[in-house]
Protein backbone atom coordinates (compact mmCIF):
# COMPACT_ATOMS: atom_id res chain seq x y z
CA UNK A 1 0.00 0.00 0.00
CA UNK A 2 1.23 3.50 -0.68
CA UNK A 3 0.74 6.00 1.58
CA UNK A 4 1.40 9.75 1.29
CA UNK A 5 3.19 10.73 4.43
CA UNK A 6 2.07 13.64 6.69
CA UNK A 7 4.79 16.49 6.00
CA UNK A 8 6.63 17.77 9.66
CA UNK A 9 8.44 21.11 9.50
CA UNK A 10 10.26 20.26 13.05
CA UNK A 11 13.75 21.39 14.33
CA UNK A 12 15.50 18.05 14.72
CA UNK A 13 17.38 17.99 18.14
CA UNK A 14 18.91 14.90 20.33
CA UNK A 15 18.31 16.33 24.12
CA UNK A 16 16.27 14.58 26.55
CA UNK A 17 12.33 14.68 25.72
CA UNK A 18 11.98 16.06 29.07
CA UNK A 19 13.22 19.33 28.36
CA UNK A 20 10.10 19.52 25.74
CA UNK A 21 12.13 18.99 23.06
CA UNK A 22 10.57 17.34 19.38
CA UNK A 23 13.37 15.04 17.67
CA UNK A 24 13.20 13.77 14.14
CA UNK A 25 14.56 11.82 11.91
CA UNK A 26 14.13 11.97 7.95
CA UNK A 27 17.47 9.78 7.44
CA UNK A 28 18.51 12.54 4.41
CA UNK A 29 21.45 13.76 5.87
CA UNK A 30 22.66 10.35 6.60
CA UNK A 31 23.89 10.80 10.18
CA UNK A 32 22.46 8.40 13.17
CA UNK A 33 24.78 9.39 15.51
CA UNK A 34 22.24 10.02 18.03
CA UNK A 35 20.60 6.72 17.43
CA UNK A 36 21.83 3.74 19.59
CA UNK A 37 21.15 -0.11 20.57
CA UNK A 38 19.59 -1.83 23.34
CA UNK A 39 21.35 -5.10 23.58
CA UNK A 40 25.17 -5.16 23.12
CA UNK A 41 26.77 -5.56 20.39
CA UNK A 42 23.33 -5.51 17.88
CA UNK A 43 23.76 -3.49 14.65
CA UNK A 44 22.20 0.26 14.57
CA UNK A 45 19.72 1.09 12.01
CA UNK A 46 21.67 2.86 8.47
CA UNK A 47 21.08 4.70 5.75
CA UNK A 48 20.27 3.34 2.64
CA UNK A 49 18.63 4.69 -0.59
CA UNK A 50 14.48 4.50 -0.66
CA UNK A 51 15.04 2.67 -4.26
CA UNK A 52 16.49 -0.25 -1.66
CA UNK A 53 12.97 -0.61 -0.22
CA UNK A 54 10.51 -2.96 -1.55
CA UNK A 55 8.38 0.04 -2.39
CA UNK A 56 8.99 3.68 -2.69
CA UNK A 57 7.04 6.20 0.45
CA UNK A 58 5.34 8.74 -1.01
CA UNK A 59 6.33 11.86 0.78
CA UNK A 60 9.64 9.86 2.26
CA UNK A 61 12.36 11.14 -0.29
CA UNK A 62 15.26 9.79 -0.84
CA UNK A 63 16.72 8.04 1.84
CA UNK A 64 14.90 6.04 4.62
CA UNK A 65 16.12 3.71 7.61
CA UNK A 66 17.10 0.23 7.40
CA UNK A 67 17.45 -2.52 10.48
CA UNK A 68 17.97 -6.40 10.33
CA UNK A 69 19.63 -8.20 12.77
CA UNK A 70 22.21 -10.15 11.21
CA UNK A 71 24.18 -11.81 13.78
CA UNK A 72 21.15 -13.76 15.13
CA UNK A 73 22.78 -13.12 18.66
CA UNK A 74 18.94 -12.29 20.06
CA UNK A 75 17.20 -14.60 17.84
CA UNK A 76 16.68 -11.90 15.77
CA UNK A 77 15.45 -8.68 17.59
CA UNK A 78 17.29 -5.76 16.35
CA UNK A 79 16.49 -2.72 18.36
CA UNK A 80 17.57 0.80 18.45
CA UNK A 81 16.83 4.00 20.47
CA UNK A 82 17.08 7.89 20.42
CA UNK A 83 16.86 9.77 23.71
CA UNK A 84 17.55 8.90 27.63
CA UNK A 85 16.05 6.87 30.07
CA UNK A 86 14.50 9.53 31.84
CA UNK A 87 12.49 10.61 29.27
CA UNK A 88 8.55 10.49 30.14
CA UNK A 89 5.23 11.19 28.58
CA UNK A 90 5.91 11.16 24.54
CA UNK A 91 4.59 10.15 21.48
CA UNK A 92 6.68 7.92 19.09
CA UNK A 93 5.87 7.55 15.50
CA UNK A 94 7.06 6.98 12.06
CA UNK A 95 6.12 5.29 8.73
CA UNK A 96 7.30 1.76 8.74
CA UNK A 97 7.12 -1.04 6.01
CA UNK A 98 4.63 -4.01 6.88
CA UNK A 99 5.59 -6.86 5.07
CA UNK A 100 2.59 -9.73 4.50
CA UNK A 101 4.62 -12.87 5.50
CA UNK A 102 3.72 -16.48 4.64
CA UNK A 103 1.85 -18.50 7.43
CA UNK A 104 4.15 -19.97 10.37
CA UNK A 105 6.77 -17.61 9.66
CA UNK A 106 7.85 -14.44 11.80
CA UNK A 107 9.15 -11.28 10.71
CA UNK A 108 8.11 -7.53 11.64
CA UNK A 109 8.88 -4.30 12.76
CA UNK A 110 7.65 -1.30 14.93
CA UNK A 111 8.04 1.04 17.20
CA UNK A 112 9.52 0.75 21.03
CA UNK A 113 9.19 3.40 24.06
CA UNK A 114 9.93 3.45 27.48
CA UNK A 115 13.13 1.24 26.96
CA UNK A 116 15.77 0.95 29.86
CA UNK A 117 18.33 -1.66 29.35
CA UNK A 118 19.44 -1.58 32.41
CA UNK A 119 16.23 -3.21 33.61
CA UNK A 120 15.93 -5.03 30.46
CA UNK A 121 12.74 -3.88 29.47
CA UNK A 122 10.77 -2.62 26.68
CA UNK A 123 7.43 -2.38 24.90
CA UNK A 124 7.10 -2.69 21.17
CA UNK A 125 3.93 -1.82 18.77
CA UNK A 126 4.40 -4.34 15.96
CA UNK A 127 2.55 -5.69 13.12
CA UNK A 128 2.24 -9.53 11.53
CA UNK A 129 0.47 -9.66 8.85
CA UNK A 130 1.40 -13.38 7.91
CA UNK A 131 -1.04 -16.45 9.47
CA UNK A 132 -1.66 -14.75 12.71
CA UNK A 133 -2.84 -11.51 11.07
CA UNK A 134 -2.59 -8.91 14.15
CA UNK A 135 -1.50 -6.05 15.71
CA UNK A 136 0.49 -6.63 18.97
CA UNK A 137 1.77 -4.22 22.06
CA UNK A 138 3.96 -6.11 24.28
CA UNK A 139 7.08 -6.53 26.46
CA UNK A 140 10.22 -8.07 26.12
CA UNK A 141 9.78 -10.02 29.36
CA UNK A 142 9.17 -13.53 28.23
CA UNK A 143 8.53 -17.12 30.70
CA UNK A 144 9.56 -20.08 29.54
CA UNK A 145 6.92 -21.44 32.15
CA UNK A 146 4.12 -19.69 30.86
CA UNK A 147 5.12 -19.34 27.06
CA UNK A 148 3.86 -15.75 27.41
CA UNK A 149 4.74 -12.26 27.69
CA UNK A 150 3.74 -10.25 31.24
CA UNK A 151 2.22 -7.37 29.46
CA UNK A 152 0.99 -8.79 25.77
CA UNK A 153 -1.84 -6.91 23.93
CA UNK A 154 -3.56 -8.34 20.81
CA UNK A 155 -5.42 -5.89 18.15
CA UNK A 156 -7.17 -7.34 15.35
CA UNK A 157 -6.35 -6.51 11.68
CA UNK A 158 -9.89 -6.59 10.26
CA UNK A 159 -10.44 -2.73 10.35
CA UNK A 160 -7.47 -1.28 8.87
CA UNK A 161 -6.02 -1.99 5.82
CA UNK A 162 -4.03 -5.16 6.49
CA UNK A 163 -1.96 -5.77 3.22
CA UNK A 164 2.02 -5.09 2.74
CA UNK A 165 3.52 -1.82 2.01
CA UNK A 166 4.23 1.53 4.13
CA UNK A 167 1.93 1.94 6.99
CA UNK A 168 1.94 5.05 9.67
CA UNK A 169 2.30 3.41 13.76
CA UNK A 170 2.32 5.68 16.18
CA UNK A 171 2.32 5.16 20.24
CA UNK A 172 1.76 7.58 22.86
CA UNK A 173 2.91 6.66 26.50
CA UNK A 174 2.15 8.50 29.94
CA UNK A 175 3.43 7.41 33.40
CA UNK A 176 -0.10 7.89 35.92
CA UNK A 177 -0.26 8.56 39.67
CA UNK A 178 -0.18 5.08 40.41
CA UNK A 179 3.21 4.38 38.43
CA UNK A 180 1.05 1.76 35.96
CA UNK A 181 2.15 2.98 32.18
CA UNK A 182 -0.98 3.99 29.91
CA UNK A 183 0.40 2.91 25.95
CA UNK A 184 -1.94 4.40 23.20
CA UNK A 185 -1.59 2.70 19.88
CA UNK A 186 -2.75 4.05 16.76
CA UNK A 187 -2.16 2.80 12.91
CA UNK A 188 -2.63 4.45 9.80
CA UNK A 189 -4.44 7.38 11.97
CA UNK A 190 -6.50 4.47 13.81
CA UNK A 191 -6.86 4.81 16.96
CA UNK A 192 -6.29 1.29 18.59
CA UNK A 193 -6.92 1.57 22.14
CA UNK A 194 -5.47 2.41 25.50
CA UNK A 195 -3.45 -0.13 27.64
CA UNK A 196 -2.33 0.00 30.88
CA UNK A 197 1.12 -1.81 31.38
CA UNK A 198 1.51 -2.63 35.39
CA UNK A 199 3.61 -5.88 34.61
CA UNK A 200 6.30 -6.66 37.30
CA UNK A 201 9.17 -4.52 36.73
CA UNK A 202 7.54 -2.29 33.94
CA UNK A 203 9.48 0.68 33.23
CA UNK A 204 8.03 4.19 34.19
CA UNK A 205 10.50 5.91 31.77
CA UNK A 206 13.02 5.44 28.94
CA UNK A 207 13.78 5.87 25.32
CA UNK A 208 12.43 5.53 22.61
CA UNK A 209 13.12 3.57 19.26
CA UNK A 210 12.34 1.10 16.51
CA UNK A 211 12.53 -2.34 16.36
CA UNK A 212 12.66 -5.14 13.51
CA UNK A 213 12.39 -9.11 14.10
CA UNK A 214 13.46 -11.95 12.06
CA UNK A 215 13.51 -15.53 13.71
CA UNK A 216 15.91 -17.29 10.75
CA UNK A 217 18.61 -15.59 9.01
CA UNK A 218 16.33 -14.89 5.77
CA UNK A 219 14.15 -12.81 7.82
CA UNK A 220 13.51 -9.54 5.55
CA UNK A 221 15.02 -6.28 7.40
CA UNK A 222 13.04 -3.20 8.57
CA UNK A 223 12.42 0.13 6.55
CA UNK A 224 11.90 3.17 8.68
CA UNK A 225 11.24 6.81 7.99
CA UNK A 226 9.77 10.22 8.79
CA UNK A 227 10.36 8.98 12.10
CA UNK A 228 8.97 11.39 15.26
CA UNK A 229 8.77 11.42 19.06
CA UNK A 230 6.94 14.29 20.31
CA UNK A 231 6.83 15.29 24.27
CA UNK A 232 3.57 15.12 25.54
CA UNK A 233 1.43 18.50 26.11
CA UNK A 234 2.52 19.45 29.54
CA UNK A 235 0.21 19.10 32.80
CA UNK A 236 2.98 20.63 34.61
CA UNK A 237 2.22 24.11 33.10
CA UNK A 238 0.68 25.92 35.73
CA UNK A 239 1.12 29.41 37.02
CA UNK A 240 -0.30 31.84 40.20
CA UNK A 241 -0.47 35.14 40.11
CA UNK A 242 -3.54 34.62 43.31
CA UNK A 243 -6.05 37.63 41.62
CA UNK A 244 -8.84 35.33 41.02
CA UNK A 245 -8.61 33.88 44.68
CA UNK A 246 -9.00 30.14 44.29
CA UNK A 247 -6.75 28.15 45.44
CA UNK A 248 -8.36 24.73 45.00
CA UNK A 249 -5.38 22.96 42.93
CA UNK A 250 -3.02 23.36 46.07
CA UNK A 251 -2.76 20.56 48.61
CA UNK A 252 -1.04 19.79 51.84
CA UNK A 253 1.63 17.89 52.01
CA UNK A 254 1.17 16.47 55.72
CA UNK A 255 -2.33 15.99 56.60
CA UNK A 256 -4.71 18.85 58.65
CA UNK A 257 -2.13 20.96 57.32
CA UNK A 258 -3.13 24.70 56.31
CA UNK A 259 -3.67 25.31 52.92
CA UNK A 260 -2.33 28.54 51.48
CA UNK A 261 -4.73 31.35 51.34
CA UNK A 262 -5.24 34.59 49.51
CA UNK A 263 -5.15 37.92 51.46
CA UNK A 264 -4.54 41.84 49.95
CA UNK A 265 -1.02 42.83 48.46
CA UNK A 266 -1.14 45.19 51.88
CA UNK A 267 -1.34 42.39 54.01
CA UNK A 268 2.10 41.53 53.14
CA UNK A 269 5.37 43.66 54.86
CA UNK A 270 6.01 45.76 51.75
CA UNK A 271 4.21 45.90 47.88
CA UNK A 272 5.57 43.74 45.54
CA UNK A 273 6.42 45.84 42.11
CA UNK A 274 4.09 44.08 39.42
CA UNK A 275 2.27 41.76 42.42
CA UNK A 276 -0.46 43.32 41.56
CA UNK A 277 -3.37 43.37 44.47
CA UNK A 278 -3.76 39.75 45.58
CA UNK A 279 -1.03 37.39 47.36
CA UNK A 280 -0.66 34.48 48.49
CA UNK A 281 -0.13 33.55 52.44
CA UNK A 282 0.84 30.60 54.26
CA UNK A 283 1.52 29.73 58.09
CA UNK A 284 1.19 26.70 60.20
CA UNK A 285 -1.40 27.87 62.79
CA UNK A 286 -1.68 24.63 64.93
CA UNK A 287 2.07 23.64 65.31
CA UNK A 288 1.04 20.04 64.07
CA UNK A 289 4.55 19.46 62.49
CA UNK A 290 7.04 21.87 64.25
CA UNK A 291 6.42 24.86 62.35
CA UNK A 292 6.30 23.61 58.86
CA UNK A 293 3.22 24.26 56.44
CA UNK A 294 3.96 22.66 52.46
CA UNK A 295 1.39 23.49 50.01
CA UNK A 296 1.97 21.47 46.64
CA UNK A 297 0.33 21.73 42.54
CA UNK A 298 0.57 18.89 40.09
CA UNK A 299 0.96 14.98 40.68
CA UNK A 300 3.95 12.69 42.13
CA UNK A 301 4.55 11.75 38.61
CA UNK A 302 5.51 15.02 37.47
CA UNK A 303 9.16 14.87 36.48
CA UNK A 304 11.94 17.40 35.29
CA UNK A 305 10.36 21.14 35.52
CA UNK A 306 11.30 24.25 37.03
CA UNK A 307 8.89 25.94 39.83
CA UNK A 308 10.13 29.17 40.83
CA UNK A 309 7.94 32.29 42.72
CA UNK A 310 8.72 35.72 44.00
CA UNK A 311 8.61 35.23 47.79
CA UNK A 312 9.09 37.72 50.94
CA UNK A 313 12.41 36.87 52.68
CA UNK A 314 12.45 38.30 56.37
CA UNK A 315 15.56 39.43 58.48
CA UNK A 316 15.08 37.58 61.67
CA UNK A 317 16.74 38.11 64.87
CA UNK A 318 19.71 35.67 65.54
CA UNK A 319 18.59 32.61 66.93
CA UNK A 320 15.10 32.50 65.64
CA UNK A 321 14.62 30.44 62.42
CA UNK A 322 11.61 31.66 60.21
CA UNK A 323 11.76 31.03 56.94
CA UNK A 324 10.01 30.45 53.38
CA UNK A 325 10.83 28.72 50.05
CA UNK A 326 10.14 26.48 47.25
CA UNK A 327 9.57 22.97 47.11
CA UNK A 328 10.17 20.26 44.32
CA UNK A 329 9.77 16.80 43.85
CA UNK A 330 7.64 16.22 46.73
CA UNK A 331 5.94 12.73 47.42
CA UNK A 332 4.06 12.18 50.32
CA UNK A 333 3.48 8.64 50.19
CA UNK A 334 7.60 8.40 50.19
CA UNK A 335 7.59 11.26 52.83
CA UNK A 336 10.33 12.56 50.75
CA UNK A 337 10.71 16.60 49.23
CA UNK A 338 13.36 19.05 48.85
CA UNK A 339 13.33 22.60 49.30
CA UNK A 340 15.03 25.84 48.70
CA UNK A 341 15.34 28.23 51.25
CA UNK A 342 16.91 31.21 52.68
CA UNK A 343 17.86 32.50 56.09
CA UNK A 344 18.81 35.97 56.43
CA UNK A 345 19.58 35.80 60.86
CA UNK A 346 22.29 35.23 62.65
CA UNK A 347 22.82 32.08 59.64
CA UNK A 348 22.19 34.20 57.04
CA UNK A 349 22.55 31.49 54.33
CA UNK A 350 20.38 29.95 51.61
CA UNK A 351 19.81 26.18 51.91
CA UNK A 352 18.70 23.56 49.34
CA UNK A 353 17.70 20.25 51.77
CA UNK A 354 15.10 17.64 51.81
CA UNK A 355 12.89 16.41 54.79
CA UNK A 356 15.08 13.35 56.17
CA UNK A 357 16.12 14.36 59.54
CA UNK A 358 18.27 12.22 61.40
CA UNK A 359 18.67 12.25 65.51
CA UNK A 360 21.27 10.37 65.73
CA UNK A 361 23.55 12.28 63.35
CA UNK A 362 21.67 15.29 63.72
CA UNK A 363 21.63 16.36 59.86
CA UNK A 364 19.83 15.98 56.84
CA UNK A 365 20.91 12.98 54.51
CA UNK A 366 20.45 16.04 51.54
CA UNK A 367 21.73 19.03 52.54
CA UNK A 368 23.57 22.29 51.16
CA UNK A 369 24.42 25.27 52.34
CA UNK A 370 25.27 28.39 49.78
CA UNK A 371 26.61 31.93 51.10
CA UNK A 372 24.67 34.96 50.68
CA UNK A 373 28.19 37.28 50.36
CA UNK A 374 27.25 37.89 46.36
CA UNK A 375 23.57 38.34 46.45
CA UNK A 376 21.51 40.61 47.81
CA UNK A 377 20.66 39.54 51.74
CA UNK A 378 18.03 42.10 52.89
CA UNK A 379 14.71 41.69 54.08
CA UNK A 380 12.23 42.14 51.01
CA UNK A 381 10.87 40.45 48.17
CA UNK A 382 13.17 38.44 46.13
CA UNK A 383 13.03 36.11 43.17
CA UNK A 384 13.55 31.80 44.17
CA UNK A 385 13.56 29.47 40.93
CA UNK A 386 14.56 25.71 41.33
CA UNK A 387 15.20 23.61 38.43
CA UNK A 388 14.94 19.67 38.95
CA UNK A 389 16.34 16.52 36.45
CA UNK A 390 16.17 13.28 37.00
CA UNK A 391 19.52 12.21 35.41
CA UNK A 392 19.88 8.68 33.84
CA UNK A 393 21.61 6.99 36.38
CA UNK A 394 18.41 8.05 39.25
CA UNK A 395 20.27 10.84 41.03
CA UNK A 396 18.66 13.89 41.03
CA UNK A 397 20.34 17.05 39.63
CA UNK A 398 19.01 20.50 41.42
CA UNK A 399 19.73 23.70 39.80
CA UNK A 400 19.24 27.06 42.58
CA UNK A 401 18.47 30.65 41.48
CA UNK A 402 17.88 33.63 43.87
CA UNK A 403 17.21 36.96 42.48
CA UNK A 404 18.35 35.57 39.25
CA UNK A 405 21.81 34.70 40.11
CA UNK A 406 22.64 31.07 39.67
CA UNK A 407 24.08 29.66 42.79
CA UNK A 408 24.72 26.11 41.46
CA UNK A 409 23.84 22.70 40.61
CA UNK A 410 23.73 19.76 43.67
CA UNK A 411 22.93 16.25 42.85
CA UNK A 412 20.61 14.35 45.42
CA UNK A 413 21.15 10.36 45.58
CA UNK A 414 20.27 10.32 49.51
CA UNK A 415 18.86 7.24 50.50
CA UNK A 416 15.26 6.93 48.99
CA UNK A 417 14.98 9.87 47.37
CA UNK A 418 12.46 10.92 44.94
CA UNK A 419 12.80 10.91 41.41
CA UNK A 420 9.32 12.56 40.51
CA UNK A 421 7.09 14.58 42.63
CA UNK A 422 4.97 17.67 42.75
CA UNK A 423 6.23 21.07 43.03
CA UNK A 424 5.20 23.85 45.94
CA UNK A 425 5.48 26.26 48.60
CA UNK A 426 7.19 26.19 51.65
CA UNK A 427 6.72 28.24 54.85
CA UNK A 428 8.68 27.16 58.52
CA UNK A 429 8.39 28.83 61.73
CA UNK A 430 9.41 27.30 64.99
CA UNK A 431 7.12 29.26 67.80
CA UNK A 432 3.79 29.96 67.95
CA UNK A 433 4.81 33.78 66.88
CA UNK A 434 6.77 32.38 63.79
CA UNK A 435 6.14 34.81 60.68
CA UNK A 436 4.04 33.79 57.63
CA UNK A 437 5.35 33.22 53.90
CA UNK A 438 3.95 35.48 51.50
CA UNK A 439 4.61 34.56 48.01
CA UNK A 440 3.29 35.45 44.50
CA UNK A 441 3.80 34.86 40.35
CA UNK A 442 4.21 30.98 41.56
CA UNK A 443 4.97 29.08 38.15
CA UNK A 444 5.68 25.75 36.92
CA UNK A 445 7.03 24.82 33.81
CA UNK A 446 8.15 22.05 32.35
CA UNK A 447 12.28 21.52 31.88
CA UNK A 448 14.30 21.61 34.58
CA UNK A 449 16.84 24.41 33.43
CA UNK A 450 14.61 27.48 31.84
CA UNK A 451 13.15 30.25 33.21
CA UNK A 452 9.56 30.08 32.92
CA UNK A 453 6.23 32.15 32.20
CA UNK A 454 6.11 34.84 34.57
CA UNK A 455 3.75 37.74 35.14
CA UNK A 456 6.12 40.31 36.38
CA UNK A 457 8.35 39.70 33.16
CA UNK A 458 5.59 39.19 30.38
CA UNK A 459 5.80 41.55 27.59
CA UNK A 460 3.08 43.14 26.52
CA UNK A 461 2.68 44.10 22.92
CA UNK A 462 3.01 48.10 23.40
CA UNK A 463 6.28 48.21 24.75
CA UNK A 464 9.54 46.09 25.62
CA UNK A 465 12.40 46.77 27.62
CA UNK A 466 15.44 44.87 27.56
CA UNK A 467 18.47 43.90 30.00
CA UNK A 468 20.66 46.51 30.96
CA UNK A 469 24.21 46.64 29.89
CA UNK A 470 26.49 45.98 32.02
CA UNK A 471 25.01 43.80 34.22
CA UNK A 472 26.36 43.71 37.10
CA UNK A 473 27.21 47.15 36.88
CA UNK A 474 29.22 49.78 38.89
CA UNK A 475 28.56 52.71 38.54
CA UNK A 476 26.17 53.08 35.61
CA UNK A 477 24.25 50.68 33.42
CA UNK A 478 22.10 51.50 30.15
CA UNK A 479 18.17 50.46 29.83
CA UNK A 480 16.88 49.89 26.40
CA UNK A 481 13.31 50.30 25.76
CA UNK A 482 11.31 50.33 22.37
CA UNK A 483 7.61 52.03 23.14
CA UNK A 484 5.26 50.28 20.08
CA UNK A 485 2.66 53.01 20.84
CA UNK A 486 2.94 55.99 22.48
CA UNK A 487 1.06 57.52 25.86
CA UNK A 488 1.63 58.43 29.27
CA UNK A 489 4.50 56.28 30.82
CA UNK A 490 7.23 55.99 33.42
CA UNK A 491 10.46 53.95 33.29
CA UNK A 492 11.75 53.72 37.21
CA UNK A 493 13.85 52.07 39.59
CA UNK A 494 13.23 50.32 42.35
CA UNK A 495 14.73 48.37 45.64
CA UNK A 496 13.68 44.88 46.32
CA UNK A 497 11.47 46.16 49.42
CA UNK A 498 9.01 48.05 46.61
CA UNK A 499 10.11 51.25 46.85
CA UNK A 500 10.82 53.50 44.33
CA UNK A 501 14.80 54.42 44.32
CA UNK A 502 14.22 56.93 41.17
CA UNK A 503 12.56 58.48 38.43
CA UNK A 504 14.54 57.60 34.58
CA UNK A 505 11.90 58.69 32.22
CA UNK A 506 7.82 60.05 32.81
CA UNK A 507 5.29 61.74 30.20
CA UNK A 508 4.00 61.04 27.15
CA UNK A 509 6.73 58.78 25.36
CA UNK A 510 6.70 58.48 21.80
CA UNK A 511 6.65 55.44 19.77
CA UNK A 512 10.21 54.71 19.20
CA UNK A 513 13.15 52.83 20.79
CA UNK A 514 15.40 54.66 23.38
CA UNK A 515 18.26 54.48 25.74
CA UNK A 516 18.53 55.67 29.25
CA UNK A 517 21.88 55.64 31.70
CA UNK A 518 20.93 54.88 35.46
CA UNK A 519 24.28 56.62 37.08
CA UNK A 520 23.60 54.15 40.15
CA UNK A 521 22.35 57.56 42.70
CA UNK A 522 19.11 57.83 44.33
CA UNK A 523 16.28 60.55 43.49
CA UNK A 524 18.00 62.72 46.40
CA UNK A 525 21.49 62.04 44.43
CA UNK A 526 22.84 59.74 46.36
CA UNK A 527 24.59 56.65 45.66
CA UNK A 528 22.65 53.63 46.02
CA UNK A 529 23.75 50.75 47.88
CA UNK A 530 25.05 47.43 46.40
CA UNK A 531 22.64 45.10 45.32
CA UNK A 532 19.55 44.22 43.56
CA UNK A 533 17.55 46.79 41.52
CA UNK A 534 14.52 46.66 39.29
CA UNK A 535 13.69 48.48 36.09
CA UNK A 536 10.12 48.65 35.48
CA UNK A 537 8.81 50.43 32.52
CA UNK A 538 5.15 51.24 33.35
CA UNK A 539 1.92 52.41 30.77
CA UNK A 540 -1.22 52.51 32.30
CA UNK A 541 -2.08 49.12 33.63
CA UNK A 542 0.93 47.34 31.66
CA UNK A 543 4.39 46.73 33.36
CA UNK A 544 7.24 45.29 31.55
CA UNK A 545 10.98 44.84 34.08
CA UNK A 546 14.08 43.85 34.44
CA UNK A 547 16.44 42.86 37.45
CA UNK A 548 19.87 44.36 38.11
CA UNK A 549 22.66 43.83 40.06
CA UNK A 550 24.86 46.38 41.00
CA UNK A 551 28.53 45.76 42.60
CA UNK A 552 30.37 47.62 44.84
Amino acid sequence: MQRKATILILLAMTFSLAFGQVYTEDFEDGNVSEWQTFFADEENIQVVDMTSAPAVLVGGDDKVGYLQDIDGSYTGIANVLTGTTSDVNYTVEADVYVYANPAGSSAYSGLVAYADSSLDYYVKLVVDFDGDDRLRLFNNKFSMATFSYSFDNTMPTTNIENTEGWHHMKLGVVTNDDNTVSYTCWYDEVNLGTFIDDAAGHTTSGMAGVFSMQQDDDGLPGYFDNYVVTPAASDLDHFEDFEDGDVSEWQTFFADEENIQVVDMTSAPAVLVGGDDKVGYLQDIDGSYTGIANVLTGTTSDVNYTVEADVYVYANPAGSSAYSGLVAYADSSLDYYVKLVVDFDGDDRLRLFNNKFSMATFSYSFDNTMPTTNIENTEGWHHMKLGVVTNDDNTVSYTCWYDEINLGTFVDDAAGHTTSGMAGVFSMQQDDDGLPGYFDNYGVTAGGTTSIFNTFENVPVTMTISQNFPNPFNPSTTISIEMHEGGEASLEIFNIRGEIVTTLAQGNIQPGSYRVTWDGRDNKGQVVAAGNYIAVLSKGNEQVSRNMLMLK
